[in-house]
Formats: structure tokens, C-alpha cells, sequence
């Protein structure tokens, strides 16, 4: 099995299913987050009245969910660690959205910076449990997303909307690279 920055080769006859269970399931968790991710700006944007079953989806579900299925390889303490700091990284997004929706230029600085610190924070993280994880690779990642997400934001704000269907998809494809990233290390770990 190889993986390079855009793909993931398997070798026919070298991964189980269990493992390739692990790829989709990891896969969906990221595709989730940017799936949610959008509705949440979405929702903010225009005023939605479903704006709160949405943000209980993303901060309060998919992160449950991730923790449970981070929990399965690395146990409760290491996962509680994981949800902290996930819960970090996605409470930046929150207050960047509603500063880009509050035109506030000095609190969409803060929190971009912000973002990005606790996207150093999970990197590392990331690095220290698993010695199949890069914390420069899983920087590479996180500031990918964090800059497709700002993009995102700015072209549902303006409404660039065949813009930002673009982004989106280019957010999907990078939410897959992460989740097919993390379940490879997690195989990897837990293969050797």
C-alpha cells in the first residue's frame, strides 16, 4: 500500500477488510466535517431556522463520533485528549464564521490566527500518538482545509455560488486525502 498526495494505492490481496473498513470510515468522518462545515456557513449566512440542529451536528455529534471511533485504537484517555483538541479546532471555525458574517475584520484576523495555532496543536498531536503520522504532513493538511474553508466562507458571503461549489468539491477531495491519511496510520500502527 503507497499513498501520495493525491491517491492511495493498494496492492490487491494486501489489505483486509477490516482495514478497508477503517479507510471509509475515516474517509466518511472527514467528508462529514465538510459537509457540516458548509451547512454551518450556510445556515449562518442566511439566517436558517435550522441553523442549531446543524451546529449540534458538528459540534457536538461529529465530534462524538470521531472520539468513538478514535477510541477503538488509542482508548479513552489518548481520545478524550483528541476530542479537546478537535473541539479547539472546530470552536476557531465557529467564531471565523461569525466574524466574516459580522464584517469584523479585527476578530476575522484573531480567529484566522487562532485556527490556525490549534491546527498546530492537533498536528502535533497527531505526530505524538502515532509514529506513522507527520506532524508537518498533518499541518499541510489542516492549513489546506482551513484555506479552502476561509475560500468557502468568502464565496457564500458574495454569492459566488457556482465559486463555491468548486471549493467545495476541492474540500471533498482533501477531506478524503485526510481521512484515507489517518487511516493509514492507524493501519500501520496497528500492522506493525
Amino acid at each position: 500500500m503507497s499513498m501520495n498526495e493525491n491517491t492511495i494505492t493498494v496492492t490487491p490481496g494486501t489489505i483486509t477488510y477490516e482495514q478497508m473498513n477503517i479507510f471509509i470510515n475515516y474517509q466518511k468522518l472527514w467528508s462529514q466535517l465538510a459537509m457540516w462545515m458548509r451547512d454551518f456557513i450556510y445556515s449562518n449566512f442566511e439566517d436558517s431556522g435550522n441553523l442549531q440542529i446543524i451546529t449540534t451536528q458538528l459540534f457536538d455529534k461529529l465530534p462524538l463520533t470521531f472520539y468513538n471511533a478514535f477510541k477503538i485504537f488509542y482508548g479513552t484517555e489518548i481520545s478524550r485528549q483528541f476530542l479537546s483538541a478537535f473541539l479547539r479546532f472546530l470552536d476557531s471555525a465557529i467564531q471565523l464564521v461569525h466574524a466574516y458574517k459580522n464584517n469584523d475584520t479585527s476578530a476575522i484576523d484573531s480567529s484566522t490566527s487562532q485556527w490556525y495555532e490549534n491546527a498546530d496543536a492537533l498536528a502535533t498531536f497527531f505526530a505524538t500518538i502515532n509514529i506513522y503520522w507527520s506532524k508537518d504532513q498533518w499541518r499541510n493538511l489542516l492549513y489546506q482545509y482551513i484555506k479552502l474553508i476561509i475560500q468557502e466562507i468568502n464565496a457564500i458571503k458574495n454569492g459566488e455560488y457556482e465559486n463555491e461549489i468548486n471549493i467545495y468539491n476541492n474540500i471533498n477531495n482533501l477531506t478524503d486525502l485526510m481521512g484515507s491519511y489517518m487511516a493509514r496510520g492507524i493501519i500501520s500502527k496497528n500492522v506493525g
